[in-house]
């Protein structure tokens, strides 16, 4: 535990902080009951973010203010990286992991129906793409990608994406 506190607190140094310098922050703390990270610190963490932003939107589109919610939802979905502790099992990471998921893919779809509605056609084709890549089987990548291109008069590339969506469900199911 001493090693690991100690590997902990070097790499938590700030850059700035010299080597031989011990910081005027203390990064862990000791207590009575463990070790526990400084709450006087400030964090971020994309995660917290990415929720945080996804809990604006709502009140955004309430206010009638749908550019609003764009930019937040443009802001939330930048910072997707992948699936939360990938390589983590534990029951109460893949409660988390799904939650985040379903979150992105509600938002992802929320934000292409918003950005069509605004007339966003390049965005929606985005929202759509993104949708596609973390879930092939949800219909709303491909409803939302084909209403945008049938506004765009892209015609040939609606039967292309129609017969793509048809092989991923016929491999699927």
């Amino acid at each position: 535990l001493y090693s690991l506190r100690s590997f902990l607190r070097k790499a938590l140094r700030l850059p700035s902080e010299n080597e031989g310098v011990e910081s005027a922050i203390e990064h862990i703390l000791k207590s009575s009951s463990g070790l526990q990270m400084n709450p006087d610190i400030p964090l971020w963490c994309d995660v917290t973010e990415f929720e945080r932003i996804l809990d604006e939107v709502p009140a955004a589109e309430r206010q009638g203010r749908p550019t609003v919610a764009l930019a937040l939802f443009r802001e939330a979905i930048s910072l997707w990286k992948g699936n939360f502790m990938d390589n983590c099992y534990l029951n109460w990471a893949e409660t988390y992991r799904q939650r985040l998921m379903r979150r992105l893919t509600e938002s992802l779809t929320r934000y292409g129906q918003l950005a069509f509605q605004q007339e966003l056609t390049e965005e929606v084709l985005i929202a759509a793409e993104k949708l596609r890549s973390v879930d092939p089987y949800r219909d709303e990548g491909y409803s939302l990608a084909m209403q945008a291109m049938l506004k765009m008069k892209k015609y040939s590339d609606i039967i292309q994406l129609y017969e793509k969506s048809v092989s991923v469900y016929r491999k699927a199911f």
